[in-house]
């Protein structure tokens, strides 16, 4: 029942995010296009406007894409243009974990120095235990919504 259950997510997961993710790989391609047009990126094959994105591309590209489709001064204003909120995939998340692992995660406090900048997250991730109906901690998750320069 329970592989079942991960392949019914699994297909129902592929059909949601597909055309999001075309979408995705169509802001990649405005935004290597108008690298390329600046002469600040070239590639090979640079003269194919419609040629795929290499996944050595993406990591260059996501950190040069705010200049061309949010043009803010803060991490907030930035996080606050994105399609998915942080609060809206994070509560997705833990509904993901709840359902399909019997895990939960919530928000700890950190010790000083503990992370690298004040903006991160440390989330407990907790199993529940039916019987006893307690919870005990697997592990933490450390998220960092912003990127670093």
């Amino acid at each position: 029942v329970a592989v079942e259950r991960v392949l019914e997510f699994l297909d129902t997961l592929s059909a949601e995010v597909r055309p999001r993710a075309e979408k995705e790989i169509e802001v990649l391609k405005f935004v290597r296009n108008k690298l390329d047009d600046e002469a600040r990126y070239t590639l090979p094959n640079s003269a194919k406007p419609d040629r795929a994105i290499e996944f050595t591309d993406i990591s260059y590209i996501e950190q040069e894409m705010p200049r061309f489709l949010c043009p803010r001064d803060t991490e907030a204003e930035s996080a606050e243009s994105l399609t998915f909120t942080v609060g809206s995939v994070m509560a997705g998340l833990d509904q993901l974990l709840q359902r399909t692992f019997g895990l939960r995660m919530h928000p700890v406090s950190t010790a000083r120095g503990e992370v690298w900048h004040t903006s991160v997250v440390k989330l407990a991730i907790e199993r529940h235990h039916a019987g006893t109906g307690h919870w005990s901690l697997v592990g933490h998750l450390y998220c960092d919504f912003f990127a670093r320069a």
